[in-house]
């Protein structure tokens, strides 16, 4: 048997080529033995069995072969809710939490039903179900993985407020049901361009699901084609919230027809514009 300490001085040697192999090793272990945080601080000589630390070390070479390591260790952290993720299903990233903080900001109580486009483990969906009980939300994806991932997130954290199903874009919902009837789209587009898809990191690209980021030659297909069939499900006054990806902001811009006021596109926190928000007209000028 070996103890915390000397499992974790091996994994950070093993983990040496990455930005910080000490905290990486770290997550891991308390990952692989059970243990909390403060177990690791206050009882460094804690024996583990054989079982756990071969867990560990299982891990670690999946780590070392550039599996990212929310993938290694099943969840990813998002608006300070744990997420259960696993290969085929996007990690999500912090600059996302802006479509949550959107949907926050603009609500007004009168808004009652949120649909959220390509909701992957179902990060955005179940963060706004939290924040705003009352209201009822659906998620949609084309992946069955996504959905089965986003189903436990919502029974792992309590959430009835949520109904996913699997479809793309818009087209398991009849216009005659929802037709103008929601209060906000919200959607984390697949934007990368089909050309830059090899230039990616290969953490990214030899683990993650392409389809959720690669959005036909240019990286436009998808976003404009959301801009396009949103105003068919908002209510008059409901608003569009997604995210871009860098530089697109005024190629994004101009998808956006007279359906549309208040188009505006917001920074993150790295200066980048990325979430971009619009309201669909009271009156349409046609």
């Amino acid at each position: 048997m070996s103890n915390l300490r000397d499992l974790h001085r091996k994994g950070t040697s093993l983990l040496k080529d990455f930005d910080k192999p000490a905290l990486e090793a770290k997550t891991i272990l308390l990952k692989a033995a059970g243990f909390s945080e403060e177990k690791f601080y206050s009882a460094p000589e804690l024996r583990i069995s054989d079982k756990k630390r071969d867990k560990y070390l299982e891990m670690l070479g999946k780590r070392k072969r550039g599996m990212p390591l929310a993938y290694v260790i099943g969840t990813k952290e998002f608006w300070s809710m744990d997420f259960k993720i696993g290969r085929g299903v996007l990690i999500p990233r912090p600059e996302t939490e802006g479509l949550v903080k959107k949907i926050l900001d603009l609500y007004s109580g009168n808004e009652k039903m949120i649909i959220d486009i390509g909701t992957g483990c179902g990060n955005i969906a179940l963060a706004a179900a939290r924040e705003l009980p009352g209201v009822k939300i659906v998620g949609l994806d084309v992946s069955e993985k996504a959905l089965s991932y986003a189903e436990k997130n919502a029974r792992y954290h309590h959430l009835d407020n949520v109904r996913f199903i699997r479809g793309d874009m818009f087209g398991p919902f009849s216009k005659a049901v929802l037709k103008k009837k929601c209060g906000f789209i919200v959607c984390n587009p697949p934007y990368v361009a089909e050309k830059d898809w090899l230039a990616l990191d290969p953490q990214i690209r030899k683990f993650e699901p392409k389809q959720a980021l690669v959005s036909g030659r240019d990286g436009y297909e998808f976003i404009n084609q959301l801009i396009g069939e949103a105003p068919k499900y908002l209510k008059p006054g409901g608003y569009l919230i997604f995210e871009i990806g860098k530089g697109q902001e005024d190629k994004v811009r101009s998808f956006f027809s007279e359906e549309w006021e208040h188009v505006e596109c917001e920074r993150d926190l790295a200066g980048i514009h990325r979430i971009f928000f619009a309201q669909r007209r009271n009156s349409l000028p046609f």
